[in-house]
């Protein structure tokens, strides 16, 4: 998700259809009235203290430009935070609009964003770039979100604290895929492996699992069945996801 946030009713009712968290894109989606669309590979389990994933940075555009500065995709890994709210973290590679405190700004590169929802709607929405690990295509990236006790969340990327989080503990839910708010964006396949979840009491490192189901979500938020030409599935069942995006 992304975009600083002020409320919206209506997105209560798309918090319930999507179960749990949204992505950037339907908080930008939403704020900007533009369309958006998803697609992710879900896994649920009654509690979880992190998750992680891998993929290797693929072409991916936004057609971003600054008449249509509010453009964006990205390809990431979700986790809903606070009690098993629809509050979330999020971590990954972006490209087009970086949501900043005074508007958008074009980014090409690994971010992380911090969702909070209250009562069915976005209270605030938070996202900071993350600089260090190459952003050169074919270079391989770890991904992972995890909780750290005291109340207190990290987003890493190549096993690097990329940003520190506030929020209680309590997850049920990681996902992971593509994410973008206009049809002229394009992503090639990008396979993601190794999708991992981690014991909520775990303090070390023995304490990660390979996921053991998982549900496939090909989403148009608008409801008209037109998926941009996005495609998902699993490479291995469970524990490697593909995506793609072809402009239109």
């Amino acid at each position: 998700m992304r975009a600083r946030w002020r409320g919206v009713p209506v997105l209560l009712a798309l918090l319930l259809i999507l179960s749990a968290f949204p992505g950037r894109a339907y908080a930008l989606g939403l704020t900007t009235g533009t369309r958006h669309a998803v697609v992710r590979n879900k896994f649920t389990t009654s509690s979880i203290g992190g998750g992680y994933a891998e993929w290797v940075t693929q072409p991916i555009s936004a057609a971003w430009s600054s008449t249509n500065n509010t453009r964006f995709i990205v390809q990431s890994l979700w986790i809903n935070t606070d009690n098993y709210s629809s509050s979330w973290i999020e971590v990954g590679f972006l490209d087009g609009a970086h949501t900043t405190s005074s508007g958008y700004t074009y980014a090409h590169g690994f971010y992380t964003a911090r969702g909070i929802v209250s009562g069915g709607v976005i209270q605030a929405y938070t996202e900071y770039l993350i600089s260090g690990p190459s952003t050169n295509n074919g270079t391989n990236h770890t991904y992972e979100v995890q909780y750290n006790g005291n109340n207190s969340w990290g987003a890493y990327v190549d096993f690097q604290l990329g940003q520190a989080w506030s929020g209680a503990p309590g997850a049920d839910a990681i996902d992971v895929g593509l994410e973008t708010n206009t049809s002229a964006s394009s992503a090639s396949r990008i396979t993601t492996t190794r999708l991992q979840y981690r014991d909520p009491n775990d303090t070390g490192t023995t304490g990660w699992h390979y996921w053991t189901s998982g549900v496939v979500y090909n989403e148009d938020l608008n409801y008209t069945n037109d998926r941009w030409g996005m495609s998902v599935g699993w490479s291995t069942q469970f524990t490697s996801s593909y995506n793609e995006k072809i402009a239109q």
